[in-house]
């Protein structure tokens, strides 16, 4: 068995949960594997596409206009798969010798898809099998600290597994031309915290995160060097979302209603970045509510 490597250089940028997203493409690669077995060839191909709307499937990931698109593709020279196989392939349960002993492809596409990426397949009987993954591409992290025009940082970081609250602020901060950052859970959110340090602008985070990672991610931002500002988001009443976040009301600059509407939620970051301008350590100011749309 020969492998072909054709890895773009510099590597493209994915935020998220790095122990999930190379678990996921671990699977694959042990698909072709056993696929091929000993006597056929892998290709694996890293690359960018520029068209991210179409291939991301519209999917909430809040990329600027002009963002591009983190490719990887596994290819494999073993037997393929007909159409009926191909159409179940990213069913649940759905086995095939193809998929083997490691993670299904149904748990595969579950990962990408809550980093904000699309999974396809193309496959031909006796000519061999082609996955294509793709995931949002980050720039700020591969040039350095993405600024906006007074040199501030436009990183803004979004935590949270609600697609709905996702895609809103997406939406905003590409309109408000700061760049998003997604965290599906605590684990990836402390990854980017992380890597991104000092360059980050605002943190957004949905305060109902299990096992109190709301709490956990606020305490680590507010003592950054330079801290973010920080707005969080939430599902509860803002009588009982303004009682769990009194720990961090000296850091916190509002809450958002996960009901609220593009204008409220824009607003609602507006406040925070104003706030979080020229702050200086540990300084306290009153914790907004935003109304429910």
């Amino acid at each position: 068995m020969s492998v072909d490597l054709d890895l773009l250089t510099p590597s493209p940028v994915v935020f998220g949960d790095g122990v999930r997203i190379r678990q996921a493409i671990e699977a694959v690669l042990l698909n072709a594997v056993e696929a091929v077995q000993r006597t056929g060839w892998i290709r694996i191909t890293t690359g960018l596409d520029d068209r991210p709307g179409e291939l991301l499937g519209g999917a909430p990931c809040g990329l600027p206009d002009g963002a591009r698109v983190a490719v990887i593709t596994i290819e494999d020279s073993g037997p393929g798969m007909d159409e009926k196989t191909l159409a179940r392939l990213f069913e649940p349960f759905f086995t095939t010798k193809f998929v083997g002993r490691g993670l299904g492809l149904a748990a595969v596409r579950g990962i990408i898809k809550a980093h904000h990426g699309t999974i396809d397949c193309e496959s031909w009987p006796g000519r061999g099998t082609r996955i294509i993954m793709r995931f949002p591409h980050h720039t700020g992290a591969a040039t350095g600290a993405a600024r906006g025009a007074a040199g501030a940082p436009s990183n803004v970081l979004v935590v949270g597994a609600d697609d709905a609250a996702r895609g809103l602020a997406g939406r905003v901060l590409s309109r408000m031309k700061l760049r998003p950052l997604f965290a599906p859970n605590t684990a990836a959110a402390l990854s980017i915290l992380h890597e991104m340090k000092d360059d980050l602008r605002l943190i957004i985070v949905d305060l109902e995160l299990p096992g109190g990672g709301a709490a956990i991610l606020l305490d680590i931002a507010a003592a950054m060097s330079a801290p973010p500002a920080a707005l969080v988001y939430t599902a509860l009443d803002p009588v009982d979302a303004a009682e769990i976040s009194a720990r961090h009301a000296g850091f916190i600059a509002g809450i958002a209603h996960k009901s609220a509407g593009l204008a409220d939620f824009g607003r609602g970051i507006e406040t925070a970045l104003e706030a979080g301008r020229d702050r200086s350590p540990g300084a306290e100011r009153p914790l907004q509510a935003l109304q429910q749309a």
